[in-house]
């Protein structure tokens, strides 16, 4: 299927507690001091240039951002999309995991195609996204590392499989890779391993950030 015939959405996800880095994994500054955050939606708005709205997956009000400079230098909008229904605090609705960023995008617009970026991929670049627009298929696309694991919040999710998703919420189970591998998700090799580099832990981030100076130094 072609990225023409997708109503695809960008959904940048930064409702998880990261209780591994212990502090805000979005809020990390990248290696020129910006915070990842904005990096990452920059990158978004690139790869996705006919999205008229960025949204932005959060637990509740408390982790809306400062998008003042985002907004003073592109023609996107940006929404909010959080966890509860009712935009209650988090402390008042079950911890689901991602998977409550996913299911709230698909409240928002069950018929998208939402094209899922996590916050804690530093190294990610527009590329990245092209590759799984032009390798999608039906019902959700992943990147999978080097461990053959799915990257499930980096991927493009379709209406069927964010259902699923639904359903198995519903019944206790709120892993999004059990989703992937449950309907057959296509799961891709990326183009560039180093776009899949994680950050959970202060340590992960480290060393991204010293993969991140090298390229610098490589295109210097």
């Amino acid at each position: 299927m072609g990225f023409q015939h997708l109503a695809v959405k960008p959904l940048f996800l930064i409702g998880g507690r990261s209780s591994r880095m212990g502090e805000p994994k979005h809020l990390l500054p990248d290696t020129d001091g910006t915070p990842m955050f904005e990096k990452l939606l920059r990158m978004l708005q690139i790869a996705c240039p006919d999205a008229r709205t960025v949204s932005i997956s959060v637990r509740d009000r408390s982790q809306e951002l400062d998008l003042s400079l985002l907004s003073s230098i592109t023609d996107k909008a940006f929404q909010y999309l959080y966890d509860s229904e009712t935009n209650d605090s988090a402390d008042d609705i079950p911890d689901i995991g991602p998977a409550a960023g996913l299911l709230a995008a698909y409240r928002e617009d069950p018929q998208a195609y939402w094209l899922v970026s996590a916050c804690d991929y530093p190294l990610l670049q527009p590329t990245a996204i092209w590759q799984l627009v032009s390798e999608f298929e039906e019902p959700v696309t992943c990147f999978k590392n080097t461990e053959g694991y799915c990257e499930p919040l980096l991927a493009i999710w379709g209406p069927t499989a964010l259902e699923k998703l639904k359903q198995k919420v519903q019944i206790g189970k709120t892993g999004p890779s059990s989703v992937v591998r449950e309907m057959g998700g296509k799961m891709l090799k990326p183009a560039v391993e180093r776009w899949l580099t994680g950050t959970n832990t202060m340590e992960e981030y480290k060393y991204a950030m010293k993969l991140a100076g090298e390229e610098h130094s490589d295109l210097a």
